[in-house]
């Protein structure tokens, strides 16, 4: 492979790189929010709030809210 080539090969390889952890990373923060939002809406349902509520404070879905609250009982 001449020079140009594998700069041009190295390059390309370490921008793919970067890329994949920039979406690795906020792939891991959209979880952990998620997974915080999921603790909170079972406290808040455990606390007996209404279901309404727990889905306008956690931003989740009312389906997946339901979900925990038949989970629990």
């Amino acid at each position: 492979m001449s020079k140009i080539a594998e700069e041009l090969y190295q390059e390309g390889w370490q921008e793919g790189r970067q890329e994949g952890r920039q979406e690795g990373r906020q792939e891991g923060r959209q979880e952990g929010e998620h997974s915080r939002a999921v603790t909170m809406a079972r406290k808040m349902l455990l606390a007996g709030e209404p279901v309404p509520k727990v889905v306008e404070f956690t931003d989740l879905p009312l389906e997946e809210v339901q979900k925990l609250k038949e989970e629990r009982q």
